[in-house]
């Protein structure tokens, strides 16, 4: 009957996006706070690391899911040279063309054809700022970096998390799913 009250408020609460009872029981619990901290205890990789860490996990990939709302030419024929010789199934999400001016939305225009000329499923998003990598519903990288724009040159700073287990990848994928902006 406890258990069964629980539930219910923690469905309810769902609904609101509010969680209070969830933290309330992961603290009362220290198995359930240590096998949660463990989930969600990513690697921390510079842009270098990332790179060489998604290019090698991109050929053995099935399905990967890349979130970029910028695109850089040469970034993009490289991820495009790794892309054609892996097997996996690639979705990208970028930002329309519509949402730069001048010579950028022209950059924009034919990156997202290069990617589609290989077989990327592409899809606009309008003014998106996700970033992230999903691979195979079992590897999520989070972070700042543009993986289709970030030249190694640039500036410093950027980062990716990089989270390993079944439960986060499709987690971050929700999450970022339903990222929904107000209107002014």
């Amino acid at each position: 009957m406890y258990r069964g009250r629980i539930r219910r408020k923690i469905l309810e609460r769902r609904e609101k996006k509010d969680f209070p009872l969830i933290k309330t029981l992961i603290e009362s619990r220290p198995l359930l706070r240590e096998l949660i901290v463990k989930l969600l205890n990513p690697e921390v990789l510079s842009p270098k690391e990332f790179y060489d860490r998604f290019f090698n996990e991109l050929m053995d990939a099935s399905e990967v899911i890349i979130y970029s709302p910028f695109t850089n030419h040469k970034r993009v024929l490289e991820v495009v040279n790794f892309i054609k010789r892996s097997k996996a199934n690639v979705t990208v999400y970028t930002r329309p063309e519509d949402d730069f001016t001048g010579k950028y939305a022209e950059w924009q225009k034919i990156n997202i054809e290069e990617l589609k000329k290989v077989g990327v499923n592409v899809i606009v998003k309008g003014m998106m700022h996700e970033k992230a990598v999903l691979i195979d519903d079992k590897i999520a990288y989070f972070g700042s970096l543009n993986v289709l724009s970030r030249l190694e040159e640039e500036k410093r700073g950027d980062y990716m998390l990089r989270y390993e287990g079944p439960l986060v990848a499709p987690l971050i994928k929700e999450f970022i799913e339903s990222i929904k902006f107000k209107t002014e």
